[in-house]
Protein backbone atom coordinates (compact mmCIF):
# COMPACT_ATOMS: atom_id res chain seq x y z
CA UNK A 1 0.00 0.00 0.00
CA UNK A 2 1.77 3.26 -1.03
CA UNK A 3 0.40 6.61 0.37
CA UNK A 4 0.83 10.08 -1.79
CA UNK A 5 0.15 13.50 -0.19
CA UNK A 6 -0.79 16.07 -2.70
CA UNK A 7 -2.31 19.57 -3.05
CA UNK A 8 -3.81 20.90 -6.36
CA UNK A 9 -2.05 18.47 -9.11
CA UNK A 10 -4.91 17.91 -10.72
CA UNK A 11 -5.11 15.37 -13.75
CA UNK A 12 -8.57 15.20 -16.47
CA UNK A 13 -9.25 11.70 -17.54
CA UNK A 14 -11.05 11.97 -20.42
CA UNK A 15 -12.99 8.42 -21.44
CA UNK A 16 -14.23 8.88 -24.99
CA UNK A 17 -16.81 5.77 -25.19
CA UNK A 18 -19.06 5.62 -28.43
CA UNK A 19 -18.43 8.53 -29.19
CA UNK A 20 -19.31 9.94 -26.00
CA UNK A 21 -17.23 12.06 -23.15
CA UNK A 22 -17.33 11.13 -19.55
CA UNK A 23 -14.35 12.32 -17.28
CA UNK A 24 -12.66 11.17 -14.06
CA UNK A 25 -10.06 12.44 -11.94
CA UNK A 26 -6.62 11.65 -11.17
CA UNK A 27 -3.48 13.44 -9.61
CA UNK A 28 0.48 13.82 -10.00
CA UNK A 29 3.13 12.84 -7.21
CA UNK A 30 6.39 12.73 -8.31
CA UNK A 31 5.38 13.13 -11.98
CA UNK A 32 3.42 9.32 -11.47
CA UNK A 33 -0.33 9.93 -13.09
CA UNK A 34 -2.47 8.10 -10.26
CA UNK A 35 -6.17 7.47 -11.00
CA UNK A 36 -8.70 8.31 -8.65
CA UNK A 37 -11.68 6.60 -7.33
CA UNK A 38 -10.47 3.52 -9.74
CA UNK A 39 -12.76 0.89 -9.14
CA UNK A 40 -15.43 3.70 -11.13
CA UNK A 41 -13.10 4.32 -14.48
CA UNK A 42 -12.53 -0.11 -14.23
CA UNK A 43 -15.93 -0.41 -14.19
CA UNK A 44 -17.01 2.19 -17.21
CA UNK A 45 -14.38 0.60 -19.20
CA UNK A 46 -16.15 -2.76 -18.87
CA UNK A 47 -13.38 -4.09 -16.94
CA UNK A 48 -14.14 -6.51 -14.07
CA UNK A 49 -13.05 -6.11 -10.95
CA UNK A 50 -12.39 -7.35 -7.54
CA UNK A 51 -10.69 -5.90 -4.56
CA UNK A 52 -8.59 -7.29 -2.18
CA UNK A 53 -7.25 -5.45 1.01
CA UNK A 54 -4.02 -3.77 -1.36
CA UNK A 55 -4.81 -4.66 -5.27
CA UNK A 56 -7.52 -4.73 -7.37
CA UNK A 57 -7.51 -7.93 -9.24
CA UNK A 58 -9.05 -7.11 -13.25
CA UNK A 59 -9.61 -8.90 -16.45
CA UNK A 60 -10.69 -8.28 -19.49
CA UNK A 61 -11.52 -11.67 -21.67
CA UNK A 62 -8.14 -13.74 -21.33
CA UNK A 63 -6.18 -10.59 -19.77
CA UNK A 64 -5.88 -10.61 -16.22
CA UNK A 65 -3.15 -8.06 -13.86
CA UNK A 66 -3.43 -7.26 -10.13
CA UNK A 67 -3.28 -3.31 -10.00
CA UNK A 68 -1.52 -1.87 -6.86
CA UNK A 69 -4.17 0.04 -4.57
CA UNK A 70 -2.65 3.79 -3.60
CA UNK A 71 -4.00 5.96 -1.23
CA UNK A 72 -3.95 9.78 -2.43
CA UNK A 73 -3.99 12.19 0.71
CA UNK A 74 -5.41 15.40 0.58
CA UNK A 75 -2.54 17.47 1.87
CA UNK A 76 -4.72 20.35 2.65
CA UNK A 77 -7.54 18.28 4.20
CA UNK A 78 -8.19 14.78 5.65
CA UNK A 79 -10.18 13.23 2.53
CA UNK A 80 -8.07 10.20 1.38
CA UNK A 81 -9.07 8.55 -2.38
CA UNK A 82 -8.45 4.76 -3.53
CA UNK A 83 -5.53 5.12 -6.50
CA UNK A 84 -4.08 3.04 -9.35
CA UNK A 85 -1.35 3.94 -11.15
CA UNK A 86 -2.26 5.29 -14.65
CA UNK A 87 0.43 3.77 -16.69
CA UNK A 88 -0.61 0.15 -14.88
CA UNK A 89 -3.94 0.97 -16.17
CA UNK A 90 -2.29 1.68 -20.11
CA UNK A 91 -0.40 -1.18 -19.92
CA UNK A 92 -3.16 -3.22 -19.37
CA UNK A 93 -5.79 -1.62 -21.76
CA UNK A 94 -3.42 -1.57 -24.92
CA UNK A 95 -2.77 -5.31 -23.36
CA UNK A 96 -6.48 -6.10 -23.71
CA UNK A 97 -7.27 -4.42 -26.45
CA UNK A 98 -5.58 -5.89 -28.80
CA UNK A 99 -8.56 -5.82 -31.29
CA UNK A 100 -8.40 -1.75 -31.21
CA UNK A 101 -11.15 -1.71 -28.38
CA UNK A 102 -8.47 1.28 -26.69
CA UNK A 103 -6.23 4.04 -27.87
CA UNK A 104 -4.53 5.87 -24.47
CA UNK A 105 -3.25 9.77 -25.45
CA UNK A 106 -1.93 11.25 -22.64
CA UNK A 107 -0.97 14.99 -22.95
CA UNK A 108 1.23 16.49 -20.73
CA UNK A 109 1.75 20.34 -20.08
CA UNK A 110 3.80 22.29 -18.48
CA UNK A 111 1.35 24.98 -17.39
CA UNK A 112 -2.20 24.25 -15.96
CA UNK A 113 -4.76 23.67 -18.60
CA UNK A 114 -8.27 23.49 -18.14
CA UNK A 115 -9.26 27.01 -16.17
CA UNK A 116 -5.65 26.00 -14.57
CA UNK A 117 -7.18 23.07 -12.64
CA UNK A 118 -5.98 20.50 -14.45
CA UNK A 119 -1.69 19.50 -15.11
CA UNK A 120 -2.02 17.07 -17.07
CA UNK A 121 -5.04 15.16 -19.57
CA UNK A 122 -4.90 11.57 -20.21
CA UNK A 123 -7.36 10.76 -23.06
CA UNK A 124 -8.77 6.66 -23.35
CA UNK A 125 -10.86 6.19 -26.47
CA UNK A 126 -12.91 2.95 -26.03
CA UNK A 127 -13.83 1.69 -29.24
CA UNK A 128 -13.22 1.22 -32.73
CA UNK A 129 -11.83 3.61 -35.17
CA UNK A 130 -12.47 6.61 -33.41
CA UNK A 131 -10.13 8.92 -35.21
CA UNK A 132 -11.77 8.06 -38.66
CA UNK A 133 -15.42 8.22 -36.78
CA UNK A 134 -14.77 11.72 -35.72
CA UNK A 135 -13.47 13.03 -38.85
CA UNK A 136 -17.02 11.43 -40.94
CA UNK A 137 -18.83 13.04 -38.58
CA UNK A 138 -17.91 16.05 -39.03
CA UNK A 139 -17.10 15.93 -42.67
CA UNK A 140 -20.43 13.90 -44.34
CA UNK A 141 -23.75 14.24 -43.09
CA UNK A 142 -26.27 12.01 -43.01
CA UNK A 143 -25.72 8.94 -45.59
CA UNK A 144 -26.36 8.32 -49.10
CA UNK A 145 -29.73 6.20 -50.61
CA UNK A 146 -27.20 3.08 -51.27
CA UNK A 147 -26.00 1.76 -47.97
CA UNK A 148 -24.79 -2.21 -46.73
CA UNK A 149 -25.97 -3.98 -43.96
CA UNK A 150 -23.45 -6.04 -41.31
CA UNK A 151 -25.54 -9.17 -42.89
CA UNK A 152 -24.61 -7.67 -46.40
CA UNK A 153 -20.98 -7.82 -45.53
CA UNK A 154 -21.30 -11.50 -43.77
CA UNK A 155 -22.67 -12.70 -47.26
CA UNK A 156 -20.19 -11.41 -49.07
CA UNK A 157 -17.62 -13.49 -46.46
CA UNK A 158 -16.33 -10.38 -44.58
CA UNK A 159 -16.58 -11.13 -40.93
CA UNK A 160 -13.25 -10.11 -40.02
CA UNK A 161 -10.63 -7.65 -40.79
CA UNK A 162 -6.65 -7.32 -40.34
CA UNK A 163 -6.58 -4.90 -37.52
CA UNK A 164 -3.00 -5.19 -36.41
CA UNK A 165 -0.43 -6.98 -35.63
CA UNK A 166 1.26 -9.47 -32.33
CA UNK A 167 4.20 -10.08 -31.80
CA UNK A 168 4.99 -13.95 -31.79
CA UNK A 169 7.11 -14.69 -28.78
CA UNK A 170 4.89 -13.05 -25.88
CA UNK A 171 1.44 -12.23 -27.89
CA UNK A 172 1.60 -8.64 -26.94
CA UNK A 173 0.51 -6.03 -29.88
CA UNK A 174 3.20 -4.63 -32.03
CA UNK A 175 2.91 -1.40 -32.73
CA UNK A 176 6.21 -0.08 -34.34
CA UNK A 177 6.76 3.64 -34.77
CA UNK A 178 7.62 4.06 -38.25
CA UNK A 179 8.28 7.99 -37.36
CA UNK A 180 12.65 7.24 -37.09
CA UNK A 181 12.10 6.36 -40.99
CA UNK A 182 13.25 8.75 -43.00
CA UNK A 183 12.67 8.97 -46.74
CA UNK A 184 14.14 11.63 -48.94
CA UNK A 185 11.98 13.12 -52.31
CA UNK A 186 14.00 14.76 -54.92
CA UNK A 187 11.81 16.39 -57.25
CA UNK A 188 12.36 16.41 -61.15
CA UNK A 189 12.08 19.68 -62.91
CA UNK A 190 9.21 18.91 -65.50
CA UNK A 191 8.92 15.01 -64.22
CA UNK A 192 5.03 13.93 -62.76
CA UNK A 193 5.43 12.82 -58.45
CA UNK A 194 5.50 9.45 -59.36
CA UNK A 195 9.04 10.02 -61.14
CA UNK A 196 10.50 11.90 -58.50
CA UNK A 197 13.66 10.29 -56.98
CA UNK A 198 12.60 8.65 -54.03
CA UNK A 199 14.94 7.05 -50.98
CA UNK A 200 14.82 5.50 -47.73
CA UNK A 201 17.10 5.72 -44.79
CA UNK A 202 18.95 2.16 -45.42
CA UNK A 203 20.36 2.42 -42.01
CA UNK A 204 17.06 2.07 -39.99
CA UNK A 205 16.55 -1.19 -38.76
CA UNK A 206 13.88 -2.58 -36.40
CA UNK A 207 15.73 -3.41 -33.35
CA UNK A 208 14.37 -5.85 -32.15
CA UNK A 209 13.06 -7.28 -34.72
CA UNK A 210 10.42 -9.91 -33.82
CA UNK A 211 8.70 -12.03 -35.57
CA UNK A 212 5.38 -11.38 -35.94
CA UNK A 213 1.73 -12.67 -36.98
CA UNK A 214 -1.34 -10.19 -38.06
CA UNK A 215 -4.00 -9.93 -35.83
CA UNK A 216 -8.16 -9.32 -36.94
CA UNK A 217 -10.81 -8.73 -34.83
CA UNK A 218 -14.52 -9.36 -36.08
CA UNK A 219 -16.16 -6.08 -37.86
CA UNK A 220 -19.02 -4.48 -36.16
CA UNK A 221 -21.69 -1.89 -36.87
CA UNK A 222 -18.95 1.08 -36.39
CA UNK A 223 -17.41 -0.51 -39.19
CA UNK A 224 -21.20 -0.30 -41.26
CA UNK A 225 -21.42 2.98 -40.00
CA UNK A 226 -18.16 4.35 -41.38
CA UNK A 227 -18.39 2.71 -44.67
CA UNK A 228 -22.17 3.94 -45.33
CA UNK A 229 -20.79 7.32 -44.32
CA UNK A 230 -17.72 6.93 -46.76
CA UNK A 231 -20.21 5.36 -50.00
CA UNK A 232 -21.90 9.16 -49.73
CA UNK A 233 -18.21 10.57 -49.39
CA UNK A 234 -17.46 8.53 -52.59
CA UNK A 235 -20.87 9.46 -54.44
CA UNK A 236 -21.15 6.05 -54.98
CA UNK A 237 -24.79 6.31 -56.20
CA UNK A 238 -26.34 3.41 -57.58
CA UNK A 239 -26.19 -0.53 -56.22
CA UNK A 240 -23.80 -1.21 -59.52
CA UNK A 241 -20.95 1.33 -58.12
CA UNK A 242 -21.76 -0.09 -54.68
CA UNK A 243 -20.81 -3.47 -56.37
CA UNK A 244 -17.86 -2.20 -57.96
CA UNK A 245 -16.68 -0.43 -54.89
CA UNK A 246 -16.75 -3.51 -52.62
CA UNK A 247 -15.48 -5.75 -55.60
CA UNK A 248 -12.34 -3.71 -55.63
CA UNK A 249 -11.63 -3.47 -51.81
CA UNK A 250 -11.85 -7.25 -51.82
CA UNK A 251 -9.04 -7.35 -54.15
CA UNK A 252 -7.19 -5.00 -52.53
CA UNK A 253 -7.34 -5.71 -49.03
CA UNK A 254 -7.19 -9.68 -50.12
CA UNK A 255 -11.25 -10.07 -48.33
CA UNK A 256 -9.96 -7.97 -45.74
CA UNK A 257 -6.93 -10.23 -44.56
CA UNK A 258 -4.51 -7.32 -45.37
CA UNK A 259 -5.10 -4.01 -45.19
CA UNK A 260 -1.69 -3.18 -45.39
CA UNK A 261 0.64 -4.39 -48.10
CA UNK A 262 2.98 -7.45 -47.18
CA UNK A 263 4.56 -7.71 -50.04
CA UNK A 264 6.73 -10.41 -51.82
CA UNK A 265 9.23 -11.08 -48.94
CA UNK A 266 6.86 -14.10 -47.69
CA UNK A 267 8.62 -13.30 -44.35
CA UNK A 268 7.20 -12.23 -40.58
CA UNK A 269 10.26 -10.38 -39.66
CA UNK A 270 10.07 -6.81 -40.37
CA UNK A 271 13.39 -5.69 -41.27
CA UNK A 272 13.20 -8.83 -44.06
CA UNK A 273 9.69 -7.37 -45.34
CA UNK A 274 11.12 -3.67 -45.17
CA UNK A 275 14.45 -4.89 -47.34
CA UNK A 276 11.83 -6.62 -50.19
CA UNK A 277 10.69 -3.22 -50.58
CA UNK A 278 13.66 -1.86 -50.93
CA UNK A 279 14.91 -3.61 -52.88
CA UNK A 280 12.10 -4.84 -55.19
CA UNK A 281 9.08 -2.12 -54.70
CA UNK A 282 9.07 1.04 -56.52
CA UNK A 283 7.60 2.86 -53.84
CA UNK A 284 9.34 3.11 -49.82
CA UNK A 285 8.47 0.73 -47.00
CA UNK A 286 7.18 3.25 -44.79
CA UNK A 287 4.54 4.24 -47.66
CA UNK A 288 3.61 1.13 -49.23
CA UNK A 289 -0.38 -0.24 -49.42
CA UNK A 290 -2.34 0.68 -46.66
CA UNK A 291 -6.37 0.66 -46.34
CA UNK A 292 -9.21 -1.37 -48.14
CA UNK A 293 -8.28 0.19 -51.26
CA UNK A 294 -4.27 0.38 -50.61
CA UNK A 295 -2.98 3.75 -50.66
CA UNK A 296 0.21 3.52 -51.59
CA UNK A 297 3.47 6.34 -53.07
CA UNK A 298 3.97 8.85 -50.83
CA UNK A 299 2.36 11.53 -52.73
CA UNK A 300 -1.02 10.17 -52.11
CA UNK A 301 -0.12 9.90 -48.36
CA UNK A 302 0.42 13.37 -48.28
CA UNK A 303 -2.79 14.34 -49.90
CA UNK A 304 -4.68 12.29 -47.78
CA UNK A 305 -2.74 14.65 -44.70
CA UNK A 306 -3.75 17.78 -46.01
CA UNK A 307 -7.49 16.07 -46.33
CA UNK A 308 -7.45 14.98 -42.80
CA UNK A 309 -5.48 17.19 -41.26
CA UNK A 310 -3.48 14.61 -39.24
CA UNK A 311 0.38 14.94 -39.85
CA UNK A 312 0.92 11.37 -38.28
CA UNK A 313 -0.27 10.63 -41.91
CA UNK A 314 2.72 11.92 -43.16
CA UNK A 315 5.09 14.85 -42.08
CA UNK A 316 7.85 17.22 -43.88
CA UNK A 317 10.47 18.13 -41.64
CA UNK A 318 13.34 19.72 -43.73
CA UNK A 319 14.70 19.87 -46.85
CA UNK A 320 18.57 18.99 -47.35
CA UNK A 321 19.12 20.53 -51.45
CA UNK A 322 17.19 22.77 -53.23
CA UNK A 323 13.83 20.84 -55.11
CA UNK A 324 14.02 17.90 -52.52
CA UNK A 325 12.56 16.98 -48.75
CA UNK A 326 13.15 14.78 -46.03
CA UNK A 327 9.40 13.10 -44.54
CA UNK A 328 9.99 11.84 -40.98
CA UNK A 329 8.34 12.10 -37.88
CA UNK A 330 4.87 10.31 -39.07
CA UNK A 331 3.72 6.89 -38.52
CA UNK A 332 2.84 5.61 -42.35
CA UNK A 333 1.54 2.86 -43.65
CA UNK A 334 0.24 0.81 -40.33
CA UNK A 335 -0.99 4.21 -39.06
CA UNK A 336 -2.91 4.49 -41.83
CA UNK A 337 -4.29 1.08 -42.30
CA UNK A 338 -5.86 0.68 -38.82
CA UNK A 339 -6.95 4.56 -38.06
CA UNK A 340 -8.97 5.26 -41.57
CA UNK A 341 -9.00 1.89 -43.54
CA UNK A 342 -12.88 2.38 -44.77
CA UNK A 343 -12.03 6.65 -44.93
CA UNK A 344 -8.57 5.84 -47.44
CA UNK A 345 -11.33 3.87 -50.18
CA UNK A 346 -13.85 6.98 -49.86
CA UNK A 347 -11.17 9.49 -49.64
CA UNK A 348 -9.55 7.40 -52.98
CA UNK A 349 -12.55 7.53 -55.28
CA UNK A 350 -13.26 10.92 -54.34
CA UNK A 351 -9.90 12.49 -55.29
CA UNK A 352 -10.60 11.00 -58.30
CA UNK A 353 -13.65 11.53 -59.16
CA UNK A 354 -13.75 7.53 -59.83
CA UNK A 355 -17.96 7.55 -59.55
CA UNK A 356 -17.89 10.70 -62.58
CA UNK A 357 -15.27 8.40 -64.14
CA UNK A 358 -17.73 5.43 -64.38
CA UNK A 359 -20.76 7.46 -65.79
CA UNK A 360 -19.02 7.69 -68.79
CA UNK A 361 -18.52 4.30 -69.23
CA UNK A 362 -22.14 1.70 -70.78
CA UNK A 363 -20.71 -1.67 -70.24
CA UNK A 364 -19.71 -3.21 -67.34
CA UNK A 365 -16.53 -4.84 -68.67
CA UNK A 366 -15.39 -1.12 -69.55
CA UNK A 367 -16.64 0.23 -66.08
CA UNK A 368 -13.98 -2.97 -64.60
CA UNK A 369 -11.44 -1.97 -66.76
CA UNK A 370 -11.49 1.73 -66.05
CA UNK A 371 -11.40 1.59 -62.34
CA UNK A 372 -8.69 -1.13 -61.99
CA UNK A 373 -6.86 1.00 -63.81
CA UNK A 374 -7.44 4.01 -62.32
CA UNK A 375 -6.13 2.37 -58.85
CA UNK A 376 -3.71 -0.14 -60.43
CA UNK A 377 -2.59 2.57 -63.03
CA UNK A 378 -1.97 1.82 -66.87
CA UNK A 379 -0.38 -1.15 -66.22
CA UNK A 380 -2.87 -3.18 -64.79
CA UNK A 381 -2.51 -6.31 -66.87
CA UNK A 382 -5.23 -8.06 -68.39
CA UNK A 383 -5.76 -11.03 -65.63
CA UNK A 384 -6.14 -8.47 -62.96
CA UNK A 385 -9.04 -7.02 -64.93
CA UNK A 386 -10.41 -10.30 -65.01
CA UNK A 387 -9.85 -10.97 -61.95
CA UNK A 388 -11.92 -8.27 -60.27
CA UNK A 389 -14.30 -8.70 -63.05
CA UNK A 390 -15.06 -12.24 -61.09
CA UNK A 391 -15.16 -10.11 -58.10
CA UNK A 392 -17.91 -7.78 -58.95
CA UNK A 393 -19.46 -10.93 -60.50
CA UNK A 394 -19.32 -12.80 -57.21
CA UNK A 395 -20.68 -9.70 -55.14
CA UNK A 396 -23.22 -8.82 -57.25
CA UNK A 397 -24.84 -12.17 -57.26
CA UNK A 398 -24.34 -12.53 -53.28
CA UNK A 399 -26.65 -9.10 -52.92
CA UNK A 400 -28.99 -9.21 -55.21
Amino acid sequence: MYTHIFNKEKVLIEVHKNNILKNFEGCLHNKDIVVNKPKEILKYLDINVTENENIYNISKGEFKASLNKITCKVKTSTMTIDSIYFKDLKTFLENAGQASLYKIETENSVRPVNSGDYYATCKIYVGILYKETAFLNKNVKDFGDIQVTLNDLNKIGWTQIHCGYIEVANKKVSLPSYADINVTITEKVGQNKSDYDVQEDLNFKFNPDPQITRLYRNLEQQDVYNLNKCLKLAKVDSKEKLYLFLSQINSESNELKGVVEAGGGNSDKRNAVREWFLTKSKYPYKYRGAGTIQLTHWYNYSELEKYVGDDKIYKVTRGNREGSHITGGDEGCEYVAFTYPWLVAGFFWKKNNISGELDKFKTIDDKVEKLTRIINGSEATQATINKRMEEFKNIKKSLE
